[in-house]
């Protein structure tokens, strides 16, 4: 049987989220079967649409049922872990390019109840016949916008023909949309703005400008991020060797940071998340690539080492914290050179501690275990492997983010020499490699 309203709260406890805001529920009370969702970046799009698919969908059985279209490999992976505990009962497989095609026929040959995906993966998996369109009743296209701004207006297209018979239509997009797509009627579609102010991220956040007295602002971006210990923190710079340059400054200077840049291969794109968002490294410097489609919701602070290009670069940008009613805090480092634009108007001005304090060493630290879904692990599994096994008090895990064919779990610092002592470790009865992650 579809959910309910108070099935979809009872499931949203299971992410950790206690009480719906006004867009999630807006959405859940919504019966129209076409729907278009327009809303900023961090207001909890994903659980709305999520929450919409489970009262939409048919029980689980073995048929594809769902299709939902995500912009980036990110994304997609993020989307697809966020519906696995949404959506219990249901079998959920991602798909994105550079992921093996052989797992992913695999997992479709298994018949996944939704499909999450890049529109060149699944049109690659339509073409090969990979993909019976007959049973699917639902088709999302998540940031829709982002997809057309990537140029995947054609995918989009080919996928809709493959999937015409599907009674539900999702669009969700954090800018308005001047034309609905032709290749997918949403003539009669129910269109939620969420218009509610207290409700916007940008209310949440305190934006400040700080100034740099030198035009190679490392040195304010040190004195900053002292003032910001054991904070989550993104720092947006414009161009890729920008950011190894940063990277390796603040490693010199004793921080635990990360790069993130579109020339980077994907594990280590992948990884650099899963570290920020567990705490493990806690400043990630990336390029615009991480504007969008990054769902973390524990983002402290943004900081603009450089000033973003445009407006909706700046909006983006700062849509990575302030998520799901918290606040977060913007600062945006200016030097002599510098002149803000007129889409910039800071709250008021920052002025960083005058001399740096040592890094704050974070508590956790990631483990990469090679063993995944495929290979039967759980998150369960692993728990039990480090509490019995290795003894590690439950205090002392934190996330964790299983993966095909691998792992990763943050634990407590102290359990390194824990984990090095354990010789052959195994896992369900499976010998594994648990090594520490480094980036």
């Amino acid at each position: 049987m579809p959910a309910t309203a108070p099935d979809i709260a009872q499931a949203a406890l299971r992410l950790g989220i206690a009480e719906p805001n006004s867009l999630q529920r807006t959405v859940w009370q919504c019966r129209a079967e076409r729907l278009v969702i327009i809303s900023p970046t961090g207001t909890g799009k994903t659980l709305a649409y999520g929450g919409a698919m489970l009262q939409r969908l048919p029980a689980p059985s073995r048929e594809l049922n769902a299709i939902v279209i995500a912009p980036t490999r990110e994304l997609v992976i993020q989307i697809a872990d966020v519906l696995r505990r949404l959506c219990d009962g249901y079998n959920v497989t991602a798909t994105y390019g550079k992921h093996s095609m052989r797992d992913e026929k695999n997992s479709i040959a298994g018949c996944p109840n939704i499909i999450v995906g890049t529109p060149g993966r699944i049109l690659d998996h339509f073409n090969r016949g990979h993909l019976n369109a007959f049973s699917i009743s639902l088709i999302v296209i998540d940031e829709f916008d982002k997809c057309l701004e990537m140029g995947f207006s054609d995918e989009m297209s080919r996928i809709c023909r493959y999937t015409r018979r599907a009674r539900y239509a999702i669009l969700t997009s954090a800018t308005d949309i001047d034309a609905m797509p032709d290749f997918i009627d949403m003539s009669s579609a129910k269109v939620i703005r969420n218009k509610q102010a207290a409700d916007h991220p940008a209310c949440r956040m305190e934006i400040a400008q700080v100034f740099s007295d030198s035009p190679d602002k490392l040195g304010t971006l040190q004195r900053l991020l002292s003032d910001l210990p054991d904070k989550r923190v993104i720092v947006f710079v414009n161009y890729r060797d920008a950011a190894e340059r940063v990277n390796t400054f603040l490693k010199e200077a004793g921080f635990t940071s990360s790069v993130y840049n579109g020339s980077l291969e994907q594990d280590l794109r992948e990884r650099a998340v899963i570290c920020l968002d567990n705490g493990s490294v806690p400043i990630m410097i990336a390029t615009d690539i991480a504007a969008r489609g990054l769902d973390i919701d524990s983002i402290a602070a943004i900081i603009h080492y450089h000033i973003p290009v445009s407006p909706e670069a700046w909006t983006h940008r700062n849509g990575r914290t302030a998520r799901f009613d918290a606040s977060g805090k913007v600062f945006i480092i200016t030097g002599p050179q510098d002149t803000l634009p007129e889409y910039i108007s800071p709250d008021r001005v920052f002025e960083p501690s005058n001399e740096s304090q040592s890094p704050v060493r974070p508590a956790m630290v990631t483990f990469y275990i090679n063993a995944g879904r495929r290979e039967k692990i759980s998150r369960g599994d692993i728990v039990g492997f480090l509490t019995k096994t290795a003894l590690i008090p439950g205090t002392d895990i934190g996330k964790i983010d299983l993966r095909d064919h691998c792992a990763y779990v943050a634990v407590n610092r102290r359990a390194i020499p824990i984990l090095a002592a354990i010789s052959q470790p195994k896992i369900k009865s499976q010998r594994v490699r648990i090594t520490p992650l480094s980036l």
